[in-house]
């Protein structure tokens, strides 16, 4: 900026030599154009021919009203009118911010920064350290509070001590045939951890009584006996061997006699085993009867109808034994005639 200023005072003598040299009686212009009769100008008024800028000089031109000669001199330049200054960027306490100005008369701005802010808590919001709330074996913390811009704390966190563990008894577990048990022990009820470890009780197998028969054997089917555990319902079982035959084991059955006929023999009774089949006693033979003879005596003709000779059949099974010949009609045999 200084140096500007220093341009356009320079500039500004610089139009200032140049008109007094252009009025003076005794210049150039008027020596070349008379030297018995001098001529004084007789200037016009000034005329902007450019305008001037904030950067650039203007010119104005004016002639004389005689001679027609020109004049031409600079119109000194503006220079820039900068109003007051604009923040167009905050600064904060990392970075810097800015303002700017704008040339009244142009486009052209100038930009200066902001320096960075001091830190103050107050600018910036607290951060809340949580709470860490304290467990059997570890210390906690109350809650704080820390500047988020800085990271200074404002409110300390205070230590909270340890719980300690609160005992719950783990209660003993009773073995069983299969499956061990356990002794009584103890954990903490907050946080689970064994405090005294329960130790293991060995099963104790089982304790099965005396063998009782479920199922009898028999001479062809195996029986069974079963046994059954003292403490837990668990049972053995275990077959019986199937029984020898005896026929004194099993009823006697009896064979029927068999009435002999007059053709056929029969049978006396017998009996044999119902299990096995064997015979006990034997069935005898029995004769047969014979047939019974019955005499069947003759029919003697008659004219229209046949007769039968005597013959005879079995009075028991009524068998013929000597047939009856037929004998035949005898027809008839008529008398002398007889007036009726």
């Amino acid at each position: 900026m200084k140096l500007f200023k220093y341009k356009r005072l320079i500039l500004l003598l610089l139009i200032s030599l140049f008109v007094v040299s252009c009025g003076h009686p005794n210049d150039a212009d008027q020596t070349t154009e008379s030297n018995s009769t001098a001529h004084a100008h007789t200037w016009g008024s000034w005329e902007t021919v450019t305008e001037p800028s904030c950067t650039a000089n203007g010119e104005k031109k004016r002639a004389c009203t005689s001679c027609k000669e020109e004049q031409a001199e600079a119109i000194p330049m503006l220079g820039h009118s900068f109003g007051e200054w604009v923040e167009t960027k905050a600064p904060t306490e990392s970075e810097n911010g800015e303002k700017r100005r704008n040339c009244a008369n142009c486009d052209v701005y100038e930009t200066s920064p902001i320096a960075t802010l001091d830190h103050s808590h107050d600018r910036w919001e607290s951060e809340t350290l949580s709470a860490v709330a304290p467990t059997c074996t570890e210390t906690g913390l109350t809650e704080g509070k820390k500047c988020s811009g800085c990271g200074e704390i404002l409110v300390a966190q205070e230590i909270i001590p340890a719980l300690g563990h609160t005992a719950v008894t783990d209660e003993a577990k009773a073995p069983t045939c299969t499956e061990t048990g356990l002794g009584e022990g103890s954990h903490c009820g907050v946080c689970n951890e064994i405090l005294v470890a329960q130790k293991v009780v060995p099963a104790t197998g089982h304790s099965f009584g005396e063998w009782v028969e479920t199922k009898a054997p028999t001479e062809s089917e195996n029986g069974e006996k079963r046994r059954d555990c003292a403490n837990c319902d668990v049972y053995e079982t275990s077959p019986i061997a199937m029984l020898n035959h005896s026929h004194d084991r099993w009823e006697s059955e009896t064979l029927s006699a068999v009435a002999p006929t007059c053709t056929a023999t029969g049978l006396t009774e017998g009996k044999k085993c119902s299990g096995c089949g064997e015979i006990l006693v034997a069935q005898e033979i029995i004769p047969a009867l014979g047939h019974t003879a019955v005499t069947d005596e003759a029919q003697a003709p008659t004219c229209t109808e046949s007769g039968l000779g005597e013959g005879s059949h079995c009075g028991v099974c009524n068998e013929i034994l000597v047939a009856q010949k037929v004998v035949p009609a005898t027809g008839h045999s008529f008398g002398e005639w007889v007036e009726t």
